[in-house]
């Protein structure tokens, strides 16, 4: 009798989760006991975004990509709500046409959300990645939570995340603290030379450079475009070159990428692109004498690089941060304080030997070994709430 293949689908919605995941999935499709298969939809198919579904297609997944898109043409909040009512009604399609064994869904991105409402019903197994991570200035914060309680196996980050999602009433056997997934390719990855990646931005490589991603706040009072004026304001008295990228799919993101567009038509040391791809990003931010905005990155894999980090707002409140990061408020003066700060040789230094807390990028075999381990079956499937009051 020919062993049956587990069918592992692995769902990916924005240029991001995709950059991080993708090492993952490759793992996933060399491994002879399973067959992959990549459910793409959301901010791929945004033109406006880059067009991301290209950089799914040129990392060599070809046989493996299901293209679901969901546009999201203006990034409105009613248009981000219908999407989540449309998106389920096409992963409830496919889904049950197809029936993965497991569905992996990484993250935080409403995009992603249908996915994980579509299997319920269906009755197929969820496992989610990055789980009981707090940001609380984005929906992305809810979303997370909301994710969480819809799988039945989680493979968090760092262990108070696993504490979290224990206190969420899941079940611990049910919880593997793997580490940050996309740490893992930054050991092996070949970076470009400086020289290299300041001709391929045509900037200088004696000036700084700054890496600048500033996504929407999205609950809250905060206003993006108001933000984004102040953060514009304040980088017009710091000297530094720097590389724009737009912000995600989110509700507020076209004010934001408007006014990048002003300030980079005025402006010949700074540069403005939707999507960088995720080896020129790594590259670039290998050279990079600071990051600054409310980026995820900043706050996972910047601390590898022992980069200073200039993070803006409440978008990232809540997540493990390490020595390399600098909070502030949507406040001018104060983002330009720490901006000059950051690029200070002697913050820099002060970086040599700190550690990433999330990980040290041996997390995708942990979760390849924990996704062979794991048994389909009532046990998995049918979700008993974990009392902790009770079980002390």
């Amino acid at each position: 009798m020919v062993k049956k293949l587990r069918h592992i689908s692995f769902v990916t919605s924005s240029r991001s989760d995709f950059g991080i995941m993708a090492p993952l999935m490759a793992a996933i499709r060399n491994e002879p006991d399973f067959e992959l298969s990549i459910l793409a939809t959301g901010a791929h198919f945004s033109a406006k975004l880059g067009m991301n579904i290209n950089e799914v297609r040129e990392y060599g997944f070809l046989d493996e990509v299901v293209e679901l898109p969901v546009h999201v043409r203006s990034m409105t909040p009613i248009e981000c709500s219908s999407a989540i009512g449309k998106g389920t009604e096409v992963f409830a399609e496919h889904l049950s046409r197809h029936r993965p064994d497991l569905l992996i869904i990484p993250g935080d991105r409403f995009d992603a959300l249908p996915a994980g409402i579509a299997a319920i019903p269906l009755n197929i197994a969820v496992a989610h990645i990055s789980g009981g991570e707090v940001t609380e200035g984005a929906m992305d914060d809810i979303i997370r939570h909301l994710l969480t309680k819809l799988s039945h196996i989680h493979f968090p980050a760092h262990s108070s995340y696993g504490d979290r999602i224990v206190q969420m009433g899941e079940e611990p056997w049910r919880v593997k603290v793997v580490g940050e997934p996309g740490l893992d390719r930054l050991k092996s990855f070949e970076y470009e030379s400086r020289s290299s990646v300041f001709n391929r931005f045509e900037l200088n490589s004696k000036q700084p450079l700054s890496v600048f991603t500033y996504h929407p706040e999205t609950v809250g009072i905060s206003n993006s475009r108001d933000a984004i004026i102040a953060i514009l304001d304040a980088a017009k008295s710091v000297n530094t070159q720097i590389v724009f990228t737009y912000p995600n799919g989110d509700p507020g993101s076209n004010e934001i990428i408007e006014a990048l567009k002003s300030y980079v038509s005025g402006c010949n040391n700074a540069r403005l692109y939707p999507s960088l791809g995720r080896s020129l990003y790594l590259s670039l931010i290998n050279q990079a004498d600071v990051m600054v905005g409310n980026s995820s990155s900043g706050i996972i894999e910047a601390a590898s690089f022992k980069l200073p980090v200039v993070t803006i707002g409440d978008r990232q409140k809540g997540r493990i941060a390490g020595p390399n990061i600098i909070s502030v408020s949507e406040n001018s003066r104060d983002i330009e304080m720490a901006w000059k700060q950051a690029l200070t040789p002697d913050f820099r230094r002060s970086l040599k030997d700190i550690k990433n807390p999330y990980g040290a990028g041996n997390s995708i075999e942990r979760i390849i070994q924990e996704i062979k381990l794991i048994s389909i079956n009532e046990r998995l499937l049918v979700k008993r709430f974990h009392d902790q009051a009770a079980s002390n």
